[in-house]
């Protein structure tokens, strides 16, 4: 094991709770409803990732970082109006669930990233925070990129690797660089759409997104501190590098 990996592995064991979330009740005819009927913001949809913000935002970070019991859970998890008995699959249903909502149509927290829309460059499939979100977002926003991070901090914690979609430069300014540091990983991700006039604005418009999405990712960080007790920036080291 390598010195990092053992750094973070014990800071994440001495940080342990005895105390866990209780059971939570989902609602997929619920999460189905809300996409076939367009509602993708956050203070109308319903989808998983809203109702888990709805169930465990207010719980403590502190509850969060229990040690998981013999099968697997955080908590325990029940689909309503479904047969299923919780042995661990349905909290992994759950939490996967509530981090693909994060990078889909279905909540418009985060957006395909410019590489996306031009169809040209790398990270094509990759997500950034709304920057329409960026100028006085209504609080439930707020909270909800808070509890984003809250889902990143339970998954390097446990070690579930879960599939955060974020562009490179979104988990830079994830873990505290600043954003003359982090111009150069964002130049990378959009230099590529620079072949013609047309695309010239998308580029622009890029570099432009950088500190309007920086105070949303500060949110996201705080509660990843908050529940990972890890320092972001070594914890991204360690398992985001090669």
């Amino acid at each position: 094991m390598s010195i990092k990996q053992r750094f973070v592995d014990l800071t994440v064991e001495a940080s342990k709770s005895s105390v866990r979330p209780s059971t939570m009740t989902f609602n997929h005819m619920m999460a189905l409803d809300s996409s076939a009927m367009g509602r993708n913001k956050p203070w109308d949809t319903t989808c998983i990732f809203a109702q888990g913000f709805r169930l465990l935002h207010q719980v403590e970070p502190v509850r969060l970082r229990a040690k998981l019991d013999g099968r697997s859970r955080l908590f325990t998890v029940k689909f309503e109006h479904e047969d299923g008995i919780d042995w661990g699959g349905l909290f992994r249903e759950a939490m996967s669930e509530m981090v693909d909502d994060l990078c889909s149509d279905r909540i418009n927290l985060f957006v395909p990233c410019p590489n996306n829309a031009s169809q040209k460059g790398g990270f094509m499939d990759t997500y950034i925070p709304n920057p329409e979100y960026a100028d006085a977002p209504q609080a439930i926003v707020t909270c909800m990129y808070e509890f984003a991070g809250k889902l990143m901090g339970i998954s390097l914690r446990n070690k579930l690797s879960l599939a955060f979609l974020f562009a490179p430069f979104v988990y830079k300014l994830l873990s505290g660089l600043t954003l003359e540091e982090v111009r150069p990983f964002f130049v990378v991700c959009v230099c590529v759409v620079r072949v013609c006039g047309a695309c010239m604005c998308v580029c622009v418009s890029s570099m432009l997104l950088a500190p309007l999405v920086q105070p949303l990712a500060h949110a996201v960080t705080h509660s990843i501190r908050a529940v990972y007790r890890v320092p972001c920036a070594f914890s991204f080291f360690v398992v985001f590098s090669a």
